[in-house]
């Protein structure tokens, strides 16, 4: 992991970016990404200034897109607040924030050399004191998640169905200290 950097995708590190996400697609169906996941999604992810990449010099290792418009990102036919008081009693939130993890994508070449857990950490301190929801299909990597601390979020099954992905996996802020107890 020497000499690597996470920071935002600049509009002139977009070819290089490119570069690694084809690489990760002729890798194999390793995740429902391509089906979630184009060229022109991550160019305008780039435009929009709010996707992480981690980089070696100049080449593209992986990169991490999340959002806190998680309803509108996470249903088919877009949010209602009922969808989302529902996802939302299927855990302790307690009104923080929640972010969306929309993608994280590492190249093929560097799998399992921890730079999925360099870039989910950086997301974690990024966004302190936040829950943090992921939608996943059956191909995409279970353990990973499970191991930063996702568990699965068991809702209604009419809800399942108007969701754009898998199912969603959760991890939510756990608060720690006196002042964390109920009777606070």
């Amino acid at each position: 992991m020497e000499n690597t950097k996470i920071a935002k995708c600049k509009i002139e590190e977009t070819e290089a970016l490119l570069k690694c996400f084809r690489r990760v697609l002729a890798y194999g169906p390793l995740s429902s990404l391509p089906n979630r996941l184009n060229e022109a999604k991550l160019q305008e992810d780039v435009k929009e200034g709010n996707l992480f990449i981690l980089k070696q010099n100049k080449r593209v290792l992986g990169a991490l897109q999340a959002t806190s418009s998680w309803g509108k990102a996470l249903f088919k036919e877009g949010s209602t607040y009922k969808k989302e008081m529902d996802v939302l009693d299927g855990f302790p939130y307690a009104g923080e924030r929640i972010v969306l993890l929309d993608y994280l994508f590492i190249d093929p070449t560097f799998l399992r050399k921890k730079y999925g857990t360099s870039l989910m950490d950086t997301l974690f301190h990024r966004y302190e004191e936040t829950s943090f929801l992921v939608s996943l299909g059956e191909e995409d990597c279970l353990a990973f998640f499970e191991k930063m601390g996702f568990h699965h979020l068991y809702l209604e099954k009419d809800l399942n169905l108007a969701l754009r992905g898998g199912q969603i996996y959760v991890r939510p802020n756990v608060k720690e200290g006196l002042c964390s107890k109920p009777i606070f």
